[in-house]
């Protein structure tokens, strides 16, 4: 038996088991607070196991948030001159990647962090092997312990890892 008034027809009295429709796709409406899902959507996930990932699928975490299996996780980078000329919070170059190579730092060029998140990393670059760059974090929050909208010193060439553990307080990861 067959209803078509919502526009879909449902079948009523078959189970999933028993229904195999060929030649067209088909979205399925689980009635599960109006989840559908077309073939291709359902196809992304067969086979991943909760902790894993699989070529080609979705990744799902397990009970813990942890995932194996994935070999190489990408990140989109930012290339930044360092807007404004003057050192200050309001005229400072937005940072909106994970990743940001600074490539005009001039003692005078400043950046600003996004509006941390605890766990949020950034990873800021100064490509400049000769001069400093200002690193504000977003207004009201912290880089150590610099106090509110203080800007850090990031050293000429030198690659930091900007760490947030809550939505204010960022820290320091210093490589080379």
């Amino acid at each position: 038996m067959t209803d078509t008034t919502s526009g879909y027809t449902h079948y009523k009295g078959i189970d999933a088991e028993h229904l195999a429709i060929a030649g067209t796709e088909v979205t399925v409406h689980l009635g599960i607070d109006g989840v559908t899902a077309t073939q291709p959507e359902v196809d992304v996930l067969a086979g991943v196991t909760a902790g894993t990932a699989l070529a080609s699928k979705g990744v799902v975490l397990d009970a813990n948030k942890d995932v194996v299996g994935i070999r190489h996780l990408l990140q989109d980078v930012q290339a930044l001159a360092a807007a404004g000329t003057g050192v200050t919070n309001a005229d400072a170059g937005a940072i909106t990647k994970a990743i940001v190579a600074i490539t005009a730092a001039d003692d005078t060029k400043a950046v600003k962090l996004p509006t941390a998140i605890a766990g949020m990393r950034v990873t800021v670059i100064n490509t400049v092997a000769n001069k400093h760059l200002h690193v504000f974090p977003a207004t009201g929050g912290q880089i150590n312990a610099l106090g509110g909208d203080a800007a850090y010193q990031q050293a000429q060439a030198i690659t930091v890892t900007y760490i947030a553990t809550s939505t204010t307080q960022w820290y320091t990861l210093v490589g080379a």
